[in-house]
Parts: structure tokens; C-alpha cells; sequence
């Protein structure tokens, strides 16, 4: 959600909405592939350019057949006439040039969204008057706004455009104006916006001028980047009592765990440990026993677990490793409720330099919290569907150990697809385990599917074939 400094500074939804904001299509003469495409291009210096088009180019050679011929009828209309020409040709190139230099442009963007959440890009153009009283003579009207902005390109995969390509028409600036682009429904990923171009052809449409912005950061000093995040979902089934039935080394939450908050529900009584309150014994049960008996309450008994996400593991698609990292994700959550943020690992580990090249180079640094689980989680990607250096897979290759202490929860791919829900729409074709990773299975050169088959203690917990099942799990 977006900070409240960040709300103080933009205007409000109805102001941005009341805006002369349409879509290109149909209020452009042309679109801006098709200018490109049949423009003469003449840069001017970097990031602006003068593109001149066909209909420019036959009223130049107008221009000068006219003059030819006032020349040698030595005819003053006619050398008037050419002169005429010549000087709409110049306004059709200098006015447009004022308009794409005159706007200031910074931009909002928004912050931690989720996957499918709908928000917007705010862009807010400001005249700076660059040619004094000038520039008060020369209206902007009818400016091109186009945003570039891309899904982070990673080895292997092919860019995806995030917002539309068509550009967006601006009807005037008088002093200043806030624009608000919808993006789309989002996956997961980090976003990145690359430039804003502005171009204008006002006002004959003989030539236009185009102006690149490349903003360095937000309005707000940020980076201009977009992390959308997974979609955390309630688990509401019978998962935890499903872990305390596991002969796994799960840990348990004691009442000397700090991280985990104290249930007012009674449970049952037990011996008194060291740490344990006095204020919990039970002195009936003491003194019928003849020793220290104290009450457990519900929460002392729940299974403490950690999490696992196998990057290395044979993923078959797309949507169904998006499936499992919203399945890790809402593990995450349903820990974090009941009073602990469990220890997430990743193979190969986030400080291997595989992970730190290819996929966290642009981590920010955040405290431990949910928050920066949210950012790890953006950026994570099935190395099996990436091109990554040979190098680099080598050193990936030597499983650098992630240092377990117990067994960890982990969803993992499963290879035999579910042609039942084949024609669904929020399914994965593909479905995933919930299993039971026992610490030691780095130890083995049997992958995890193999493990699986055979008389390995791992243990399946679920099976996970849409996100909904997450509220039986």
C-alpha cells in the first residue's frame, strides 16, 4: 500500500479523473508505430528528435517548385506564395519543438501491489515556461504521453510490455496537469518503467517533434519500479494438526517462545519447565501428583515450521511454479498469524551467487518481516526456465547446504498432470506436493521427485491443483 507521504502529495482520484485523458485510438491522426515507421527521423541532440513525414515532405517540394517557377516568370505572388510555404514548414517544426521541451515530467508509482491489483502509474506535467513570455504564447495542446514500461528482463525469458503501447492524448496544459495510466492485471514480477515519451504535431500535423524522458526516481526520490507480489491466501483446513501428526523432527512452540503469542485457551496440563510462569501452575494437579504440573495452553502445542522453495526442482510451466510460490507465501502468512515468521530457505541459498546475479540484484535492503519476504518472493524464478551462464550453473551445481536445523514444509513440482481440471480456468495443469522435507535430504544425490518414489521419510501432506484448495489445505 501506498505510504501516507505519498498520499499527501497526490491529488485525488476524481481530480486526476477529471483530466482531458483519452485514448489514442481514434482521437490520433496517427499512431506512433505508424509515424516511425514512415517518418524521416533527424535528431536533434539526444533524447529529442524531428520526424518529418511524407505529407511534410511534398509541401517542402511544393515549397520549392513554386519558388522555381516565381523565379523565372519573376512573378512577386508567386515568390509570396513560396515564402508562405516556407514559413508554415518552419512553425510546423518550431512549435512542436516548444511543446515537448516546455512539460516537466515526474512521475508516482505505486507500491507493494499484489497479483491482478488493480492500480495506476500518476504522471504529473508541469509547465516550466523555458522560453519566457514565449512560451505564454504558445499553447500546449494535443501532446502524446507514452509510457515505457517492462517486466525486469531476465536470461532467457522475453520482454513483456506492461502497459499499452498506443499513446495517450493530453488536450492542454495550461499550468500543470495530473495523468493517471491504469495498468493491467499484473503477475508477479518486478516492473520497471524505462522512459516517457512525449510527442507532439500541433498545430498543422506536418511534423513532429519527439522528446525521451529518462526520470532517474519518483516524486518521491524511489526507483522506478514496480514489485508485485504473490497472492498470500487463507489457509483454513487442517494443516497444522496434519504436521503434528508427522514423525518429522517439526519443532513445537514452548511457552519459553518469545515469537509465539499466548493462548487464553487450556489445553491440558504438563510438567513445569525451566521458564515456565508460576502463575500457571496448576496446584490441584500438583498436589494430587505430588509435583509441578503447569497448564498448556493451546498455542504451546501448535507445530512450528520452516519453509523451503526448490528453485533447482524440474518445474513443468509457468503456472505452476506461480502456484507454489503462492502456496509458500500463504504458509508464510498463516505462521506469521499464529505468532511466529518462519525461516524461509531457498535452493540453491540466497547468497549463492547464482541467486544474488541472476535473480536479487536489485533487492532493497529491508528489516526481516513480512515485507521483505514479499520482495524475495517478486523476484524468485524456476532456474529451469532461465539461461543462466554455465559458470554460474557449476557453482550452482555444488548444492551449497542451506544449513538446516529441522525438517522444512515445501511445495514441489508433481509430473503427472491433472487432466481432470484441464479446461479450468484458475488451475495449474500441473498440480504441486506439500511434503515434509527431512533436514538431511541435501546429504543424498536423490533429487526430490526421485526421494518421493521411494523409501525416503518424506511426507506428503497435500495436493495443491488450484489456489482455492488452499482454504481445505
Amino acid at each position: 500500500m501506498p505510504s501516507s507521504s505519498k498520499k499527501s502529495s497526490i491529488p485525488s482520484q476524481s481530480r486526476v479523473n477529471s483530466q482531458a485523458v483519452v485514448p489514442a485510438p481514434g482521437a490520433v491522426p496517427l499512431t506512433r508505430a505508424a509515424v516511425e515507421e514512415n517518418a524521416l527521423r533527424l535528431p536533434v541532440w539526444p533524447g529529442l528528435a524531428v520526424l518529418l513525414e511524407a505529407r511534410f515532405m511534398r509541401a517542402a517540394c511544393m515549397a520549392f517548385l513554386i519558388y522555381i517557377a516565381s523565379a523565372m516568370v519573376a512573378n512577386e505572388w508567386l515568390y509570396l506564395l513560396a515564402s508562405g510555404f516556407i514559413t508554415i514548414l518552419v512553425i510546423a517544426i518550431c512549435i512542436p519543438l516548444v511543446e515537448v521541451l516546455d512539460p516537466e515530467v515526474e512521475v508516482s508509482m505505486p507500491e507493494g501491489l499484489m497479483v491482478e491489483q488493480n492500480a495506476q502509474v500518476q504522471l504529473r506535467l508541469r509547465r516550466k515556461f523555458i522560453f519566457r513570455f514565449l512560451s505564454w504564447l504558445i499553447p500546449l495542446r494535443f501532446l502524446r504521453i507514452r509510457l515505457d514500461m517492462v517486466r525486469r528482463p531476465l536470461p532467457g525469458q522475453m520482454e513483456e510490455t506492461a502497459i499499452d503501447p498506443e499513446p495517450m492524448l493530453i488536450d492542454s496544459i495550461i499550468d500543470e496537469v495530473w495523468l493517471g495510466i491504469p495498468l493491467p492485471k499484473l503477475r508477479r514480477g518486478i516492473y520497471q518503467l524505462r522512459r516517457i515519451e512525449i510527442m507532439s504535431c500541433y498545430p498543422f500535423g506536418l511534423a513532429w517533434c519527439k522528446r525521451t524522458v529518462v526520470p532517474k526516481a519518483d516524486i518521491h526520490g524511489q526507483p522506478l519500479t514496480i514489485a508485485v507480489h504473490p497472492k498470500s491466501l487463507a489457509v483454513e483446513g487442517n494443516f497444522l494438526q496434519n504436521l503434528r501428526g508427522t514423525s518429522s523432527s517439526l519443532g513445537f512452540s514452548t511457552s519459553d517462545s518469545i515469537s509465539v503469542i499466548q493462548s487464553t485457551s487450556v489445553r491440558g496440563v504438563r510438567e513445569f519447565r525451566v521458564g515456565d510462569s508460576i502463575r500457571h501452575i496448576h496446584w490441584p494437579s500438583t498436589a494430587r501428583l505430588g509435583k509441578l504440573l503447569v497448564r498448556e495452553f493451546d498455542s504451546e502445542s501448535l507445530p512450528v515450521y520452516d519453509l523451503l522453495l526448490d528453485l533447482h526442482a524440474d518445474w513443468q510451466g509457468r503456472e505452476q511454479f506461480e502456484l507454489a510460490v503462492s502456496v509458500f507465501y500463504s504458509l508464510v502468512h498463516h505462521s506469521y498469524k499464529q505468532g511466529r515468521l518462519p525461516e524461509i530457505y531457498f535452493n540453491p541459498p540466497l547468497e549463492s551467487e547464482l541467486i544474488q546475479q541472476v535473480l536479487m540484484y536489485d533487492l532493497p535492503k529491508l528489516p526481516p518481516g513480512m515485507q521483505g519476504v514479499a520482495e524475495i518472493l517478486a523476484r524468485v524464478e524456476p532456474l529451469n526456465m532461465l539461461d543462466v551462464q554455465d559458470r554460474l550453473l557449476h557453482t550452482a551445481s555444488d548444492r551449497e547446504r542451506l544449513g538446516l536445523e529441522r525438517d522444512v514444509v515445501a511445495p514441489i513440482p508433481s509430473s503427472k498432470p491433472n487432466l481432470d481440471n484441464l479446461n479450468e480456468h484458475d488451475v495449474s495443469l500441473y498440480p504441486i506436493e506439500v511434503v515434509v522435507m527431512p533436514h538431511y535430504w541435501q546429504e543424498t544425490d536423490e533429487i526430490i521427485q526421485e526421494a518421493l518414489k521411494t523409501s525416503s521419510p518424506v511426507k506428503v501432506l497435500a495436493s495443491v491443483d488450484r489456489e482455492s484448495d488452499l482454504a481445505t489445505l
